[in-house]
């Protein structure tokens, strides 16, 4: 153990003494490094986004069926069809419906004692369907929905920030005023609100974050001048029980949906969500594959230009090589000397590129709402902004790049510890 930290300590000086040289013989595998972590970063917020998309459009347990836009007759569904054709699947919580437009504004207590909030309007299956966790009171339930009751769900932010605490928002009423809409609502539960952008702790005053209202389809409809037997929908999303046989659920709407709407012109499609959910990061993770392989073509460049400068340096140490194998030195441990080496250097450098990557990253989430204004696709530019994208390094990363590093230092040290172990003693020490 005292000989491993002696030739650590070795291998460190000198490379200091030579500084300049292995910095540029460590400048392929940092690029190579940087690259990877920064293509497993973005894969990772990819993937997130991806996840959080489906699960807050689609339910988490959940089954949908869509009648083509482009069909020739209007055979789009009334709110009551929907709830009528939940009821006839096998483990069905509900049909998930939202209102088609959210009020947007503030609530305030007084002048200190506000927030910025959004009134959504749901069915009572889209607390199951989107994982709502609550953490006091209760979510809407169908009497509330029979009723066109008042009841809403707040966040624990705004509970907070308009009442002082999660227990004393319950049974509170509050006026959510938007320009020439307002909407009275009784508070019958609190809602853990979650950071999916990651956005959150960067916003000094949490008066200002702005956080969903739910309450139900039809007071909202009621509160937007909206009559609900009069909208009609596409697509049917039912939320299923955690229980609940999800390939015989969706047997059973397509059946049904086929038998009820389907045309000559058009076929009505079924899916599950979280199964477009998994197929869309599947996608996602064969793309960054591709990027992987490519990026270390940067790192095999960097082993190249290793073995290089180890060749260099087996050869400038020829003759203290041969002094310890004169003092009795194995040919084992010189392998293991230049071995170690290798991997140092290279762990070295995949420090380098991680925290290079860690700067990069940190400058690239201050700017990122700047970056996605500048995409040109409309379309992508406000999915992006509605959905959010958190990028951060996380542990794969690390462990991956390490990986990477050592296996380069592992496979283009060999020959050069293997040639200073074979040199002959004599040889060694005449070589001048």
């Amino acid at each position: 153990m005292i000989y491993f930290f002696e030739q650590v300590g070795a291998i460190i000086s000198d490379m200091l003494k030579n500084k300049l040289r292995i910095l540029l013989t460590m400048s392929g595998i940092i690029i190579g490094v940087l690259s990877v972590a920064l293509i497993l970063s973005v894969e990772n917020a990819a993937s997130s986004t991806v996840n959080n998309y489906f699960i807050g459009t689609l339910g988490k347990n959940s089954i949908s069926s869509m009648i083509p836009i482009a069909s020739k007759v209007d055979y789009r569904f009334t709110y009551n069809e929907l709830k009528d054709i939940a009821s006839k699947i096998d483990g069905a919580i509900g049909a998930l419906v939202k209102s088609p437009d959210n009020i947007s504004g503030r609530i305030s207590i007084n002048s200190e004692k506000y927030s910025i909030a959004s009134v959504r309007g749901v069915t009572p299956a889209y607390a199951k369907g989107t994982n709502v966790l609550m953490v006091k009171g209760r979510f809407i339930n169908e009497y509330d929905c029979e009723k066109c009751s008042s009841a809403a769900v707040i966040s624990d932010i705004t509970a907070i920030n308009c009442y002082g605490s999660v227990e004393n928002a319950i049974g509170k009423t509050f006026v959510l005023r938007s320009g020439t809409v307002n909407v009275e609502a009784t508070v019958v539960g609190v809602y853990k609100c979650l950071d999916t952008t990651g956005k959150m702790g960067n916003t000094k005053d949490l008066r200002q974050w702005k956080s969903d209202v739910y309450c139900t389809y039809e007071y909202v409809n009621k509160c937007l001048g909206v009559e609900t037997s009069s909208l009609k929908y596409y697509k049917v999303t039912v939320i299923l029980e955690n229980d609940a046989d999800a390939e015989l659920a969706m047997y059973e709407l397509d059946t049904l949906m086929n038998r009820l709407r389907s045309g000559d012109d058009y076929v009505v499609t079924t899916y599950m969500g979280f199964s477009i959910a998994d197929e869309t990061k599947s996608i996602i993770k064969t793309i960054t594959l591709v990027f992987i392989c490519a990026a270390s073509l940067s790192l095999i460049v960097g082993g190249i230009n290793l073995m290089n400068t180890l060749l260099v340096t087996v050869k400038e140490r020829t003759r203290e090589i041969g002094i310890k194998k004169a003092l009795g030195a194995s040919n084992r441990r010189i392998i293991l000397q230049f071995l170690l080496e290798s991997v140092i250097i290279c762990l070295t450098a995949c420090l380098i590129g991680i925290i290079i990557s860690l700067v990069f990253i940190a400058v690239l989430r201050q700017n990122i709402n700047s970056l996605i204004s500048m995409i040109p696709d409309e379309a992508l530019r406000l999915f992006l902004a509605a959905n959010g994208i958190n990028i951060s390094i996380n542990l794969t990363s690390v462990m991956v790049s390490a990986a990477f590093s050592i296996s380069v230092g592992l496979i283009f040290g060999i020959y050069p510890a293997l040639k200073a172990s074979k040199m002959q003693v004599i040889d060694a020490l005449r070589y001048e």
